[in-house]
């Protein structure tokens, strides 16, 4: 079962659960995360794309 989340939900909880230094600054919803062929995310494509 999936549960479905909007980017306010997502903010509102960062900022009971975590230090303003560690919340995100925007939440983008994908589809699927770049990775490598070993299954590992490539962090820097997400960079350019962020």
């Amino acid at each position: 079962m999936l549960a479905e989340l909007s980017a306010q939900e997502i903010a509102e909880h960062a900022g009971r659960k975590m230090p303003r230094f560690a919340q995100p600054r925007y939440v983008e919803f994908m589809s699927g995360l770049p990775k490598t062929a070993s299954e590992k995310v490539r962090k820097a494509e997400l960079k350019l794309v962020g």
